[in-house]
C-alpha cells in the first residue's frame, strides 16, 4: 500500500494486470464458457463454465452489464427457447428465467438501446418476437410475435423465409430483422411503451444474396448488411423518421470469392471507419478470411486468415485493440490485434482450445 502511494506521488504509475471477461456460446455440452483476454498481451486465461445451456447460438448483455441473454436451440423441440442468466460476482451466470422463442431454430437475439425489451429472431420458422425485461432481468411472455412469408431464387436455402439476426436503430425506433430466405430486410416500428413490433416495410438486397448480420452507423443513417451467399456487403442510407432504407450500393468483401464461401458475421470499429466482415470455407481448403473494409466507400483494405476453419462469429474488444474469432470447426478461439489508425489485422497470442464456439460477447470486469 505504501509503495503504491509513494509511485504515485512520484508520478510512476504501477502496473496493474487488465482481463476483459467473455463469454462464448457453444454448440456443445460447454453451453456457456468464460475466458479471460489480458488487454495488454490478447493471452487467455482462466477458462470456466459459466452457465449449462443448450446450444446458445447468440448472446446478449443488458447495458448495465447486469444480465445476459442467449438463443438457444433446443433437441427434439419444435420451438427454441430465450433464456435469461444474471451475472455473480466471479463472472459465472445464474438462469433466472426461460421463454419458448416462438419459434423454430433460435438463432439470434438482441436488445433494446435501453434494456428494457428482447428480441429474437427465429431462423427455422422465419419469425420473430419481442419481449419485456423486468428490472431484475428476469424476461416477460411473448409481447409480440411476427411470421415472415415468401422466398426468394436459391433454391433449398430461399425456399422459405429465414430470419437471420434482429437489430434495434441507434435512436430505439425501428427494429430491423436481415431474412436470409426471402432476400429482404424486414421493418418494424418499435412501441417505447408496451414492446410491440409493428410492420412499416421492407428493404430487399439483390436476389440470391441471403442478407445474415447487420450493423449500423453511430449516427443510424447507414445501415450495413452482410450477405451469406454472395459475400457482399449492401449499403443502406435510413430514414429515421419513417425507418424505411434506400439501397445505396453492394460490394464484395473479398477479392475473389470461390466455390464454398459464405458470410457470417459483420461488424464496425467504433469510430466508424472500418467494417470487418468473417468469410467461412466450407469446404475446408484453408480460405477462411476477416475482411477489413473502408466504411466509407466499402473498398477492401485487406484479407487477414481468420486463422480458423469456419470463423462463425468475432467481436471487437472494448477499447479496438483485439478481435476474437470462434472458429466453430477448429473448436478455438484466435485472437488478433488490431491497427486502430489503419484498421487491419495481425495475429497475436495464442489460441485456446473451446469445443465448436459459436458466439463471443465481452463483459465488464468482474471480481475473478
Amino acid at each position: 500500500m505504501m509503495k503504491t502511494a509513494l509511485m504515485m506521488v512520484l508520478g510512476i504509475m504501477p502496473v496493474i494486470a487488465s482481463k476483459i471477461p467473455l463469454y462464448v456460446g457453444s454448440g456443445s455440452d460447454v453451453g456457456i464458457a468464460k475466458v479471460l483476454l489480458d488487454a495488454k498481451t490478447g493471452e487467455f486465461s482462466g477458462l470456466v463454465n459459466a452457465a449449462k445451456v443448450s446450444s446458445p447460438s447468440s448472446l446478449v448483455m443488458s447495458a448495465d452489464g447486469k444480465y445476459v441473454y442467449a438463443a438457444c436451440r433446443v433437441k427434439g423441440e419444435k420451438d427454441g427457447v430465450v433464456v435469461s442468466f444474471s451475472r455473480q460476482g466471479d463472472g459465472g451466470l445464474k438462469e433466472l428465467n426461460r421463454q419458448s422463442s416462438m419459434g423454430g431454430g433460435a438463432c439470434h437475439v438482441s436488445m433494446d438501446r435501453g434494456s428494457r425489451y428482447l428480441f429474437v429472431a427465429n431462423y427455422s420458422s422465419g419469425s420473430v418476437a419481442s419481449y419485456g425485461v423486468g428490472p431484475s432481468g428476469v424476461l416477460s411472455g411473448a409481447l409480440s410475435v411476427h411470421q415472415h412469408e415468401g422466398r426468394s431464387v436459391k433454391s433449398g436455402r430461399q425456399d422459405g423465409p429465414h430470419a437471420h439476426s434482429i437489430y434495434s436503430s441507434p435512436d430505439n425506433a425501428f427494429v430491423y430483422v436481415a431474412d436470409l430466405g426471402i432476400d429482404k430486410v424486414m421493418i418494424y416500428k418499435l412501441d417505447g411503451v408496451n414492446g410491440t413490433l409493428t410492420a412499416a416495410g421492407s428493404a430487399a438486397v439483390p436476389g440470391g444474396s441471403g442478407p445474415r448480420h447487420m450493423v449500423f452507423s453511430g449516427s443510424g443513417d447507414v445501415l450495413y448488411v452482410l450477405n451469406e451467399f454472395t459475400l457482399t456487403i449492401s449499403k443502406f442510407n435510413r430514414n429515421k423518421d419513417t425507418g424505411s432504407l434506400d439501397l445505396v450500393a453492394t460490394k464484395s468483401v473479398m477479392k475473389d470469392v470461390g466455390e464454398g464461401m459464405s458470410g457470417s458475421e459483420i461488424q464496425l470499429s467504433s469510430d466508424g471507419k472500418y467494417l470487418y466482415a468473417a468469410c467461412r470455407d466450407i469446404r475446408g481448403d484453408g480460405r477462411d478470411v476477416i475482411s477489413v473494409l473502408t466504411a466509407d466507400g466499402m473498398e477492401l483494405i485487406q484479407e487477414h486468415p481468420a486463422g480458423a476453419w469456419i470463423p462463425r462469429h468475432f467481436c471487437i474488444s472494448p477499447g479496438g485493440k483485439w478481435l476474437v474469432v470462434a472458429g466453430l470447426k477448429d473448436n478455438k478461439l484466435v485472437v488478433h490485434s488490431r491497427n486502430e489508425t489503419t484498421g487491419k489485422l495481425a495475429k497475436a497470442g495464442k489460441d485456446l482450445e473451446l469445443k465448436k464456439p459459436m458466439w463471443v460477447l465481452f463483459a465488464p470486469a468482474d471480481n475473478s
